[in-house]
């Protein structure tokens, strides 16, 4: 029998043993559970994420909180939203966060003031709760920081989107301006017009308009909630005791769209650039007999937008005719650009082939004549406009350490955008491996979903797609959402988040259902479990994973 040295002085102790539980390396686990709630406003992003973990403590983050002026009810629904959120998370929201400043994503911040925080600047009177919520911070996009000289030029070059937009609104009149005012909702613009009297008309009073300042309106009052952090590409926010990892992916300040200035085709006696945006600008004011009511931003006056006119012609000045000139009775005033030996002739080509001078003759259809025409260049201007704030998306991939399962929540981010996402120590492409669920992108929109990312990778066999859609209220307006390529509600199958996720998609709502109930299959093997709002408001859908 072996024996220990008399000398030694050290007795052999009982190896301890610790405890395991299954699944976790040497520790209990932190995270019990996390709860996605997709709120049912209409077309709209409202989002509660809600973390428990094992000592039964919660963490509740709202991801936006909007809808389309279009969605019938859509206000009520949002109050009503507002309301569920504070009874759900007792009045108290660790975290509030505003993706980017459309009206589907940020409008309901508004409408449900009087539920959701204070109104420092006094700008939205109303009824304050007698126990207003707390909310502890307000994440935002760094492009919201108005202090940051990038986001200067993203806004200088908004606006003069915007006032391109509007003023061509204004001259080609409500019917054929319905597409552009369609598209302008995003921004919370709803532009009623009356049909504009047009060049040469018998008016000497000029219609104003300034640029919509809604949205920004709505991110002030955000700030004024808690404490707000602009967040980077390559963030990582923590959220403490809850096992739980914000890696912030976008929007880069990389993107050629939220980078410097736009491409110059010319410049003015006054140094102005003339961009697609400006030349176009300038042009639609003028046609459509407009006056700025305020200094815009870009410090663009009265003046900058005549000069910029001016050098947008295509032709000499010299060499053409007013149309206000042509539109006057003949004779014609004797100007020194146009001898009066030329002024019948003149008039006789214009009233021949135009019909000008008031009036209507067989010899002048109107299909000769492309004086508003042009203006239809405005509806690629208002899609720029959407795609440029689209891409300040701010895009968050959540992770839970514990398990490394991801929620991704990219907003409206664009393909291009897609492919500028930063990540902490570059592990990008672990993060979207692991994605359980994806957050949709603009509702589907072919645009808003990086195809290829998609299907090569992310790849986890648990992954579940939230499309945040009314798809009835959708083709009503004549939008196609979701694209048919990523889910298409006649063949399921051929969608691309179909084939990614194993069919495990749920919708707000789908054409056949007559009771708008959320659309989803609950025979599919869910790895999380779904419920809904059984009451009469059908206000929400739930995912839940639990651990």
């Amino acid at each position: 029998m072996d024996r220990l040295p008399l000398s030694s002085s050290r007795v052999p102790r009982p190896r301890r043993t610790r405890r395991k539980i299954p699944g976790i390396k040497g520790k209990a686990k932190v995270l019990k559970s996390v709860r996605v709630r997709m709120y049912r406003q209409g077309l709209g992003d409202c989002f509660l994420v809600t973390f428990t973990n094992a000592a039964g403590e919660q963490y509740h983050m709202v991801v936006d909180c909007g809808v389309l002026p279009f969605s019938t009810g859509g206000d009520k629904r949002v109050d009503l939203i507002a309301q569920n959120i504070l009874s759900e998370t007792g009045n108290h929201l660790q975290t509030v966060i505003a993706t980017h400043e459309h009206a589907d994503h940020i409008s309901g911040f508004k409408s449900a003031r009087e539920y959701l925080g204070t109104d420092p600047a006094g700008k939205y009177p109303g009824e304050k709760p007698a126990n207003p919520p707390k909310v502890d911070k307000v994440w935002l996009a760094w492009t919201e920081d108005l202090q940051d000289p990038q986001v200067k030029k993203i806004l200088a070059k908004g606006n003069a989107l915007s006032l391109s937009i509007a003023a061509a609104v204004m001259g080609l009149g409500k019917e054929k301006s319905k597409a552009v005012r369609d598209i302008l909702l995003f921004n919370g613009a709803e532009l009623e017009i009356e049909e504009s009297p047009g060049m040469g008309a018998d008016t000497t009073a000029k219609p104003k308009f300034k640029i919509s300042k809604t949205m920004q309106e709505i991110m002030e009052l955000l700030r004024g909630w808690g404490q707000v952090e602009y967040l980077e590409p390559g963030d990582v926010q923590k959220l403490t005791n809850f096992g739980v990892r914000v890696h912030i992916l976008g929007p880069s300040r990389k993107m050629a769209m939220l980078g410097g200035n736009a491409p110059a085709y010319g410049e003015g006696d006054q140094g102005l650039k003339l961009t697609q945006a400006s030349a176009f600008m300038a042009a639609a004011i003028k046609f459509a007999g407009m006056e700025l009511d305020e200094k815009p931003e870009e410090g663009l006056s009265q003046a900058d937008i005549n000069a910029l006119y001016k050098i947008s012609l295509p032709f000499d000045p010299l060499q053409s005719l007013p149309l206000e000139v042509a539109c006057q009775p003949y004779p014609l005033p004797e100007r020194p650009t146009y001898p009066q030996k030329l002024q019948a002739s003149y008039r006789d080509f214009y009233k021949e082939f135009y019909g000008i001078n008031g009036e209507s003759t067989d010899q002048a259809p109107e299909w000769r004549r492309i004086d508003t025409d042009w203006l239809q260049a405005s509806e690629s201007l208002a899609l720029q406009q959407v795609s440029i704030i689209n891409n300040t998306s701010l895009v968050m991939a959540i992770e839970l350490t514990e398990s490394g399962k991801v929620l991704l929540f990219a907003a409206d981010a664009e393909e291009d955008n897609w492919n500028t996402w930063e990540a902490e120590r570059g592990n990008l492409d672990q993060l979207l491996a692991n994605t359980v669920v994806y957050k949709v992108g603009h509702h589907g929109s072919i645009n808003a979903t990086d195809q290829k990312m998609l299907m090569e990778k992310m790849t986890n066999k648990e992954l579940v797609a939230l499309i945040p859609v009314d798809v009835k209220r959708a083709e009503d307006n004549q939008w196609e959402f979701p694209a048919k390529v990523l889910y298409d509600l006649e063949n399921p199958t051929e969608g691309l988040l179909y084939h990614q996720t194993g069919g495990r998609i749920i919708l707000n709502c789908g054409e056949q259902c007559a009771d708008c109930k959320p659309l989803y299959d609950e025979n599919l093997p869910w790895p999380g479990k779904i419920s809904s709002d059984t009451s009469a408001d059908q206000l929400w859908v739930d995912y839940l994973l639990a651990f």
